[in-house]
């Protein structure tokens, strides 16, 4: 695109959908290569350590219910905003697209198959639903991608302590667990 993925991402995504303020954690002294003089890696990492709201996640959740429309622009193609609730022909042993996992063969009991889904480190996980006009955002992980000294975003995200002794969901199928358990609790 001729750009750095943020770059793109505030140009074409997040600025279009409203997001507040919201960044990588770019700043990494500790790397040996890959970073400036300051610590700044030179490329967005892309792939996790992003601080963001958990509303402006529901507006990328919600964006992706409405097929990629945002009010009365099209955001993202339609048809990739399908695509990724369905299963691609190129893995068919996972329930996979476009890195998000998929309930098209009803692997997640009591979730419909139309739910996609995709998990981050630490457990969050954004949920959509269209069959319930659904979406979800569930938070977990560390703090460390809201760390002001990675961040060097002009808010600081502040911690309350009411995580004290909270650990972090194991990764894999706990995932889908969750989604089952929010539509078991939502639809009655």
């Amino acid at each position: 695109m001729g750009m750095e993925m943020e770059d793109y991402m505030r140009k074409r995504l997040t600025g279009p959908l409203g997001f507040g303020t919201w960044g990588y954690a770019m700043y990494r002294p500790t790397l040996k290569s890959g970073i400036d003089a300051e610590g700044r890696m030179f490329h967005t990492p892309g792939g996790g350590s992003i601080a963001v709201r958990a509303t402006d996640m529901l507006r990328f959740g919600y964006l992706m219910l409405k097929e990629g429309r945002w009010g009365k622009q099209q955001i993202l193609p339609a048809e990739f905003a399908r695509m990724c609730g369905r299963s691609t022909p190129y893995n068919p042993h996972y329930s996979h697209s476009f890195n998000f996992n998929v309930n098209d063969d009803g692997h997640v009991a009591g979730v419909p198959k139309d739910a996609y889904w995709k998990g981050g480190s630490g457990g969050y996980a954004i949920y959509v639903v269209p069959s319930l006009d659904l979406v979800v955002y569930k938070l977990g992980g560390t703090e460390e991608q809201y760390d002001p000294a990675l961040t060097r975003l002009p808010v600081k995200y502040q911690y309350d302590g009411s995580r004290e002794g909270w650990r972090a969901t194991p990764v894999g199928d706990s995932t889908g667990k969750t989604l089952q358990m929010v539509i078991g609790a939502a639809v009655r």
